[in-house]
């Protein structure tokens, strides 16, 4: 009886990423906390509930597309170089947020990264 004795190249997603994309997904669920005060948060904006959703709807569907593709991505890179350029993009985004005073649609409304 013959066996097949060459190794096969698993495709299954790596546990690391796996776990990173959960952890992801489980800090991005406070956008949901919006959907309770919706219709204020729409009316505070004069904008329809609808676009006022997407504050909701656009961050949480990138976070998980994106997240695993980076993980990928900066696999091979040092972890502190990473993190460090995280911070470089991040932090300026966020210090401007309190200034932003309008809701824009797309993606472009509310992480800063993408301004």
């Amino acid at each position: 009886m013959a066996t097949d004795t060459t190794k096969r190249k698993s495709t299954a997603i790596p546990l690391w990423l796996a776990v990173l994309f959960l952890t992801m997904f489980t800090f991005s669920t406070d956008d949901h906390v919006i959907a309770g005060i919706l219709s204020e948060v729409a009316a505070g904006l004069s904008v329809s509930e609808a676009m006022a959703g997407q504050l909701v709807t656009v961050p949480s569907l990138t976070v998980a597309a994106v997240i695993p593709v980076a993980g990928l991505l900066v696999a091979s890179t040092a972890r502190r170089t990473v993190v460090l350029a995280a911070l470089a993009v991040f932090t300026p985004a966020h210090l401007r947020e309190p200034h932003d005073t309008g809701a824009r649609p797309g993606p472009v409304q509310r992480d800063g990264a993408a301004r």
